[in-house]
């Protein structure tokens, strides 16, 4: 019995892990471009319902549907843990392979205005000898 609770509990540490660890991914969506308060709203409504989901789900799976005080804890400890080892690498982690990502699909959209341009002209040269 003891045994399945702490197994419960180490779950639970886990869980509230990842609970923080989907929100700084909500968090680096909206990093690069101001977000309208509607779809911040819309996010944190999805957000939440996710969570709420993710904890009932959780539940029934690992204690039988009983949500237990240490299960809270163990959620909140979780997300401590998180925040205080992980949330600050993982962000900054984030944002530079959104950047790199970023640059790298300007270079290609470039690289293909380019190539895009130089195909029209040479069907607009081609156009032109054909009508002499």
């Amino acid at each position: 019995m003891i045994a399945e609770q702490v197994k419960v509990f180490l779950y639970s540490i886990g869980l509230g892990a990842l609970y923080i660890l989907l929100f700084d991914i909500f968090r680096l969506m909206r990093r690069k471009k101001k977000t309208r308060d509607g779809i911040v709203y819309l996010q944190d409504v999805l957000y939440v319902g996710i969570i709420a989901m993710m904890i009932i789900i959780s539940t029934f799976m690992m204690n039988h549907g009983e949500l237990r005080g240490y299960m809270v804890i163990g959620y909140f400890l979780g997300g401590i843990l998180y925040l205080l080892f992980f949330s600050h690498l993982f962000y900054h982690k984030g944002c530079w392979l959104l950047d790199t990502l970023e640059g790298k699909i300007k270079t290609v959209g470039q690289r293909i205005k380019i190539l895009w341009k130089k195909l029209k002209k040479s069907k607009k040269n081609n156009q032109n000898q054909a009508g002499f």
